[in-house]
């Protein structure tokens, strides 16, 4: 590398001297005093010897005074060992050069940034006499550096709290740009990031990847925003849902690129299917069971219903609907009513009660089954017409329940408040149709007007300055025209305007939120239902897991819900009567129908045994994807005995009425008669394959062909 050689003359160190009289130093003189950067000539103890004008301007000091000033002076003092060390390398050759941005203090105690480029200066005879340093004012690029690195951080942390990233394609070259949200949502490291468009799509498989090929196409030639629901997986082969939207830039009449933005949506599709699945499993109870359902207040009034025939109703919905009890039923009907629902309330149990009802075919008998819903201040009542049974005097106890869920989504907004006084400073677009305002005629009133609870803020910023910052923090707010909603918001602590502020990113959940009330009401309005209903019920998905059972059910089994769910048939009975289960299970799963059929149960620990009716119904979700099979089954015992008994009094009855008809009969003679009665009195007792007849009249025996007198007899005196 070439020396920097010059002569120094005794009289430079003159302060009153210049560089000389001769016309090339006089010109050397006014390039020296006037050059756009600082030049400078230390000697080696860092004391200035000379410099410029632009030097005497940056360390704002005269020109005239900083010959002799200590240049550590203006140095930071971390920074000093470091100069001292620099000049000393340079002295003993190690280093040809220093190349550094450093800091400076001013006269006035400001800093300034510089860029500080030094070498040897070596004297005629090729010794070195001091350091040559070039000193260019860099303040204004750096503070603009500190601007764009503060500005990058925060939308940084914007996208990472509001689980947003944002993405361009450039369409002349294929490549894209990516935050650094969106690389984490794909399971990159941004350092290794391939841009490539072939490689982006190949997140993508089947009927995803058409779709995303097809938007990307649709965007490109018909100039058409899309914004889709896909499944993705990410580098490291974790499946993801995740809400991609795009729209084309126009330049020139022509696209040249696209920008976007993806969320990742995963826990929002599992929280719908979940929701779903759990619909779908009540849905199918309505289906097989013919019970009404009443959703009842706690003063009687009538809330919701579920029939599956308007018939079936004492008075059409429009009249009870929003109607207290006392108001539709005949006065010690509603009585009934409201005494159950009172006890089912305060004794927090099952209440029951029969009565009777005019229905257009005449009057019906009905029971009705009412228990409170969960902890809440509503009853569910349960009606089922039992007439045939009453008429029987059977009262058989069967109760359905069935609910319906609905949920919903929405967007989020970005905003910055200050952490003093809570007001606004910034609100991004989304916020602005958020909130239905215009930022700039806000700034400064108070974020907080749009808490449901203004009590809730206080709290927020106490956990935010103690951890620094919060993420997915539920808070309830109102929207600009006043409807309330469920935002997930993440915050952090930030400088801005020159003080701490506030960084809010709200990510709307008010469909989250709805879905998982409306999920743990599903779930309570199905375990209430299991509680109640008197039959045995039990779900099994595809593969023949128990996903659902009710009490009666671990009755039958002899086992807790939580030793069942999960299991087969095969880890519960033995393998015989599994393998009869999977049987009449693939049958209504390959047919699609509801299958029935009758089996006799024995249940655990000699409890009970009986005779059960199975209705087996498959279950599917809104694609009609099969979800499993739901089984209900019913005692019949009492129903199917009364129905014994009721045959052989008919048979008894008709035996009477033709014994009548034989011995009406004129033409006949006594003993004939006698003989035909004998005959037919055989078919009317309850075994008569083992059952012979003798008539025995005034020294005279009537009796069918095989009677022998045996010490098994049935015998009556006939008077006439």
């Amino acid at each position: 590398m070439p020396k920097i050689v010059t002569s120094i003359p005794d009289h430079l160190r003159d302060s009153n001297s210049r560089l000389g009289s001769a016309p090339e130093k006089w010109i050397l003189q006014q390039i020296f005093d006037t050059a756009d950067v600082g030049i400078v000539l230390l000697n080696f103890d860092a004391q200035f010897l000379i410099g410029n004008h632009y030097a005497a301007n940056f360390f704002e000091v005269n020109y005239d005074d900083l010959q002799g000033t200590d240049y550590l002076s203006y140095a930071l003092p971390e920074d000093c060992d470091s100069v001292m060390s620099g000049i000393n390398k340079l002295r003993a050759g190690e280093i040809e050069v220093i190349d550094v941005e450093r800091r400076y203090i001013r006269k006035d105690r400001s800093e300034h940034w510089a860029h500080w480029m030094a070498r040897l200066c070596y004297g005629s005879d090729g010794n070195p006499i001091g350091i040559l340093g070039i000193l260019t004012d860099i303040t204004s690029r750096k503070n603009a550096e500190i601007v764009l690195r503060r500005q990058k951080d925060l939308l940084d942390r914007t996208g990472r709290f509001a689980k947003v990233g944002g993405w361009e394609l450039n369409l002349a070259t294929m490549e894209g740009i990516f935050s650094e949200e969106t690389t984490r949502i794909r399971g990159i490291d941004s350092s290794s990031e391939i841009s490539g468009i072939d490689y982006c799509l190949s997140f993508f498989s089947g009927r995803n990847r058409i779709a995303m090929e097809e938007a990307i196409h649709a965007a490109i030639t018909d100039r058409l925003s899309y914004a889709l629901e896909l499944e993705m997986a990410t580098a490291t082969g974790e499946l993801k849902w995740v809400r991609i939207m795009g729209s084309p830039v126009v330049e020139n009449d022509q696209v040249v690129r696209i920008e976007g933005a993806i969320q990742d949506i995963t826990d929002l599709r599992a929280i719908r299917s979940r929701a779903e699945q759990g619909e779908t499993i009540l849905n199918s109870v309505f289906q097989v069971l013919p019970d009404i359902y009443f959703l009842v207040d706690m003063d009687g009034r009538i809330r919701d219903y579920k029939a599956n025939s308007q018939r079936d109703l004492y008075v059409p919905p429009e009249t009870f609907l929003n109607q207290k009890i006392t108001d539709v039923l005949p006065k010690e009907v509603a009585l009934k009513f409201m005494n159950g629902i009172e006890s089912a309330i305060n004794d927090k149990g099952l209440i029951t009660i029969e009565y009777d009802l005019e229905m257009p075919d005449g009057q019906h008998r009905y029971e009705c089954r009412i228990n409170q819903m969960g902890n809440s201040t509503q009853c569910i009542a349960i009606v089922r017409d039992i007439t045939d049974q009453h008429k029987d005097r059977q009262a058989i106890m069967r109760s359905e329940k069935h609910y319906r869920t609905l949920l919903e989504s929405a967007p989020f907004p970005l905003l910055i408040t200050r952490l003093r006084d809570g007001s606004l400073r910034y609100g991004n677009h989304r916020a602005e149709v958020q909130f239905s305002f215009k930022c700039e005629e806000n700034i400064g009133q108070p974020f907080s007007q749009f808490y449901q609870q203004i009590e809730d803020r206080k709290p927020f910023i106490r956990e935010l300055l103690e951890k620094g910052e919060l993420n997915d923090k539920e808070l309830q707010l109102y929207a600009g025209d006043g409807c309330p909603y469920w935002a997930l918001i993440s915050a952090t602590i930030v400088e801005y305007e020159g003080e701490p502020a506030v960084l809010i990113a709200i990510n709307e959940i008010t469909e989250r939120k709805n879905a998982e009330i409306a999920l743990e009401l599903e779930r309570t309005k199905l375990s209430t239902l299991f509680r109640t209903i008197p039959d045995v019920v039990w779900a099994k998905d595809t593969e023949g897991i128990y996903i659902a059972c009710n009490p009666v059910f671990e009755l039958l089994c002899g086992k807790k819900e939580s030793e069942i769910i999960g299991k087969t048939d095969y880890d519960i009975v033995d393998i015989e009567r599994a393998e009869l289960f999977r049987y009449y299970d693939n049958k209504a799963a390959t047919t699609g129908q509801i299958v029935v059929r009758e089996e006799w149960f024995n249940f655990a620990n000699n409890l009970y045994a009986g005779m059960f009716e199975i209705v087996k119904n498959p279950m599917y979700d809104s694609s009609g994807k099969m979800l499993g099979i739901l089984s209900i089954a019913r005692d019949i015992t009492e129903t199917n005995r009364n129905q014994k008994l009721l045959n052989e009094r008919i048979k008894e009855q008709r035996c009477l009425y033709d014994i009548s008809g034989i011995t009406e009969s004129l033409e006949s003679t006594i003993e004939s008669q006698l003989q035909q009665v004998a005959e037919r009195i055989q078919g009317g007792w309850q075994y008569p394959d083992i059952t012979e007849v003798r008539i025995r009249y005034e020294e005279q025996d009537f009796s069918t062909s095989r009677f022998v007198e045996t010490p098994w007899i049935q015998r009556s005196e006939i008077t006439t």
